[in-house]
């Protein structure tokens, strides 16, 4: 609801505005966007790089224990 309003009154304020300012703020708004999608690709790299790691340590961990327990059974 409270978007809503904001939204309504940013389309007021730009129907004022003349045509250079008006493309002026839709770059920018654009820009924003653009922005924050960057930074939450970012942050699911991050996450990802985190997960293969873990992954990585884990079949590690598990790989040593396979060749602990052969070498102990022969």
């Amino acid at each position: 609801m409270e978007s809503e309003e904001k939204e309504n009154s940013i389309q007021m304020e730009l129907k004022k505005l003349p045509a250079d300012e008006k493309t002026a703020y839709a770059m920018l708004k654009v820009a924003k966007k653009i922005e924050n999608q960057n930074k939450l690709q970012i942050e699911e790299g991050y996450r990802l790089r985190t997960i293969l790691i873990l992954v990585l340590i884990t079949l590690v961990t598990i790989l040593a224990l396979i060749i602990v327990i052969l070498f102990r059974t022969i």
